[in-house]
């Protein structure tokens, strides 16, 4: 074996980078004659390796023009905007932007996905997620509150965590802030019963969106599928898919096309209107035809049942 010193000249593709926050130094070795199986593959490539070099880590606030919004009940509405918060989940339930539906399905927190292979293989994780009841959560808001805020409107809402069994496993204080121009803003504090619930499967939002959103493009780890237990499986760049593609048909449907180390992700469809999310740290997401109930009941492939929406995650 042999170990050789490579340098690489960072400083001007530094300064190449401008106020870009990464710079990317990805690395191949391809053998130099391919033998007869190794021609066959495309672009053939015998192992890789990513290193990211930090650069500016500061943000840049976006300004937010529009007309001044308005408040009715649980509604929030301008000329580019509308938002309809659930009285029922403190949660938007309808959201318009110049015209264009964005949800097919109304957000709601969620903290189980199908279960995979090794889900199903492991002793405990995935016996407790059932045991705990994560597979059929529900939401009950205790209070919704909405207030205009400068030039948007803060909806607060405090809303109970219910397992399948109706027993309140955590509670949720969830922020959403509407912008003027129909950016939405959200965060929100989970503190869960540690006496009812041991683990969550995952932690976040799901909502639907119309299938005319089928176009994907994103900042983090591809082009296939990650998840945090094999994260290597891709290099973090800017992918462009599908949500049909995303999906991969395993034998036993289950959850798939994760997406781990996300900077950014957009949905957009052929006019060119997107919903695009960014966030204050690295996120992960998956997007599907398929609902998760569907997916974690059926046994075959033939049993899966495309909603007419896509599920984002």
């Amino acid at each position: 074996h042999q170990t050789v010193d490579i340098r690489f000249p960072l400083t001007e593709a530094i300064k190449k980078a401008g106020k870009a926050s990464e710079l990317y130094l990805n690395i191949k070795w391809k053998p130099r004659k391919l033998n007869e199986w190794q021609k066959a593959a495309d672009n053939y490539v015998a192992a890789y390796d990513q290193k990211i070099v930090k650069l500016n880590t500061k943000t840049t606030a976006t300004k937010h023009s529009g007309k001044a919004l308005k408040i009715n009940c649980y509604t929030v509405s301008n000329d580019k905007v509308q938002v309809v918060f659930s009285g029922r989940t403190g949660m938007p339930e309808s959201w318009f932007v110049n015209g264009d539906s964005l949800l097919s399905a109304p957000m709601l927190l969620n903290l189980f996905r199908p279960m995979t292979d090794n889900d199903n293989r492991d002793s405990q994780v995935g016996r407790l997620w059932v045991r705990d009841g994560l597979q059929n959560i529900t939401q009950k808001a205790k209070t919704v509150t909405l207030k205009k805020q400068g030039n948007t409107v803060v909806c607060n809402s405090e809303i109970e965590i219910l397992n399948a069994k109706y027993e309140i496993i955590a509670m949720l204080k969830a922020t959403f802030t509407v912008q003027p121009d129909g950016s939405l803003y959200i965060s929100g504090e989970l503190v869960p019963d540690a006496a009812k619930v041991n683990t969550f499967a995952r932690t976040g939002i799901t909502f639907g969106m119309p299938r005319e959103f089928e176009t994907v493009n994103y900042w983090g780890r591809g082009p296939y599928e990650s998840y945090i237990d094999r994260n290597q499986n891709g290099v973090i760049g800017n992918h462009e898919t599908t949500v049909a593609e995303m999906t991969h048909f395993y034998v036993n449907p289950q959850a798939s096309g994760n997406r781990t180390n996300v900077r950014s992700a957009s949905f957009s469809n052929e006019k060119g209107t997107k919903l695009q999310a960014n966030a204050s740290a690295e996120f992960q997401f998956s997007a599907s035809a398929y609902s998760d109930a569907n997916l974690d009941k059926a046994t075959h492939i033939n049993q899966m049942e495309d909603a007419g929406f896509n599920y984002i995650h």
